[in-house]
């Protein structure tokens, strides 16, 4: 693959740490979407929260015989939207800080679990899932460790079992110790390598975004969530010059 070892300059003890920091400063949804604590930044993660929650749940389509894993599942922002609608849903993340917080805010729901990520196997038994999905985590993870994490969610995929995965994408690589930001073919690349099928790749989420930045602005209720979510979702793909990155949607298929 080209540039593979531009891909590997994460440190994986940095991503804890930072993950750990940001649940200690937010034990809310700001920890897993931008934890600086200023009100324009809460502001702006109100929407943001609503926008990826809307996408992930159009894909995702929670069901009531799911068994579902969300991986890099932080403090349970989304573990806990879908646990309602579903069989059993287990959340896995390497920040022991955002899941002491997931397990203060489990209460008594019995069909949600959660575990460390200690090692590259997954702790689970073999088509253990129907579903996996992730929303901004893979951009943490080497493309070396990608691949084994990939070979996992085969492993523990039921037959025509999919993953979801909705990652930041950019025109270029881009690379430091916490983060990767992959092309979109660098992803297919790397999820069909592991045994998949795709079944869908498009871009759900643009910054910057129309809807976004009228949000960004002004107080407004949280009623035009909906209005704004829909100007969001028109212009997705209008003027691709001034995109400084997507959020694309990987939907892939056991084969």
């Amino acid at each position: 693959m080209g540039d593979f070892a531009d891909h590997e300059k994460i440190v994986k003890s940095d991503v804890e740490n930072f993950f750990d920091k940001n649940a200690d400063m937010h034990k809310n949804i700001h920890a897993v979407l931008d934890a600086k604590p200023t009100p324009a930044v809460m502001h702006s993660n109100l929407y943001r929260d609503y926008f990826t929650r809307r996408y992930m749940n159009k894909y995702v389509a929670p069901q009531p015989g799911d068994s579902i894993l969300d991986f890099g599942c932080g403090v349970g922002r989304v573990t806990f939207d879908f646990a309602n609608r579903v069989k059993k849903i287990s959340g896995i993340d390497t920040s022991k800080n955002m899941l002491s917080v997931a397990e203060s805010l489990k209460g008594n729901r019995t069909n949600v679990s959660f575990e460390l990520l200690s090692e590259s196997r997954l702790p689970y038994s073999d088509n253990s899932f129907n579903k996996i999905f992730s929303n901004w985590v893979i951009q943490h993870i080497s493309d070396q460790n990608l691949i084994i994490y990939l070979r996992e969610f085969h492993r523990i995929l039921s037959s025509g079992g999919r993953i979801y995965l909705f990652e930041q994408t950019m025109s270029q690589l881009s690379s430091n110790e916490i983060h990767t930001f992959r092309k979109t073919e660098d992803y297919e690349k790397i999820i069909s390598s592991a045994g998949f099928k795709k079944i869908l790749v498009k871009p759900v989420m643009r910054v910057p975004a129309r809807g976004m930045s009228i949000w960004n602005k002004k107080l407004f209720p949280k009623i035009i969530f909906p209005a704004l979510a829909l100007i969001d979702e028109m212009t997705m793909t209008r003027k691709p010059e001034f995109v400084k990155y997507y959020t694309s949607a990987f939907v892939y298929e056991k084969m």
